[in-house]
Parts: structure tokens; sequence; C-alpha cells
């Protein structure tokens, strides 16, 4: 197989993950951590839902769920039929919980996120806030406890939601990518 075998998404990927791990600067081991979390949401090949600890891969299982079943009842367009599928059209989730600092990271690879609109990000990442912070009450989880999602699409994180389960969120999106040094920090 050579370079001209290979799709332009894969050729694409292949590019970025050589760019990204050639980094001069060593990596903290909050940044390993985060790396490694974030390669199995790469693709479905690796699974669909992740998590470090039973409890964490449960929650994983039960958001990813319940983010296709909303997808589905309140949005409508997207690619049919797509030869190529990064996600296998699933919610790629990964879920850290912190006990000690009562807070959540959920970190999903979004499938075709890059065909939604600004509107539709907003109303995605409205979703995502619901839908997280239900099955974290729903878990025993108190409305105070900090959750942070990163919503991301073949590539970079294009969207940041953060705050108490209880309270309004803090939302982000825009631009070519997203900070990952809130991610980070719960490594």
């Amino acid at each position: 197989m050579t370079f001209r075998d290979l799709s332009f998404p894969t050729f694409a990927a292949l590019i970025c993950i050589l760019l990204f791990s050639c980094s001069s600067e060593p990596k903290t081991p909050q940044e390993e951590a985060f790396s490694k979390a974030n390669s199995l949401i790469f693709g479905s090949s690796n699974g669909i839902f992740h998590g470090d600890t039973p409890a964490d891969l449960a929650l994983a299982e039960s958001y990813s769920s319940q983010l296709e079943m909303s997808q589905k009842l309140n949005f409508t367009g997207g690619k049919e039929n797509r030869i190529f599928s990064m996600t296998g059209e699933h919610f790629l989730t990964y879920c850290k919980t912190d006990t000690v600092q009562n807070r959540v990271l959920f970190l999903v690879h979004v499938p075709q996120l890059k065909r939604y609109e600004d509107d539709a990000k907003d109303a995605l990442m409205d979703m995502c806030w619901l839908d997280a912070a239900y099955l974290l009450e729903e878990n025993g989880f108190s409305p105070s406890t900090y959750l942070c999602i990163g919503l991301r699409g073949s590539m970079f994180y294009k969207c940041t939601i953060n705050g108490k389960i209880g309270g309004e969120p803090n939302k982000f999106s825009g631009g070519i990518a997203q900070s990952t040094d809130e991610f980070e920090g719960f490594f």
C-alpha cells in the first residue's frame, strides 16, 4: 500500500498524528494520560465507550447511548451512508470521575461534527449538557458536582461545556480547535 492508496480522511489523520507526535517538549504525566484517553475515542475500532474504572465505563456507555438517542430525536441532516466513518456514527465517549474533587469529565467524539452549523453546535452543546447532568444526578452525583464535557470532531475539540451540574453551563466553541488544558487537569 502506498500513500496514493489512502483515502483523504485517512491520509489527513496520519499527517496530523505525525505532526502532534513530533513535539520537541516532553509531555507531563497529565498530558500523557490525557493523550492516551483521547486516543481511545479517535475511532470506533477501539470501542464506543471507555473509562478507567467499571463505574466510569458504565457512565460512558450510558452517556453514549443517551446522546445517540437524543441526536436522532433532535437533529436532522448529516451525510447518509458514508463510505468512511471514524465513529461508525456512534458518540465515542470517555468518562473520568474524580470523587475527591467532586468532578466528572466526558470526552466525546461526535459523528460528523464538522457538518454542524453554529446554531446546531449550540443546540448540541445544550443537549450534551442536559443529558450528562440528568445522567449524573440519576447516578447519585450532587448538584454541586463540577462537570466538563469536551466535544471533538475527527481531529480537534470544537466545543467545551463546563460548570456545576445544578447550574447553568459555560459553553465555548469556535475557531479551529479548543484548548485541551482543562481536560488534562483531570488526569
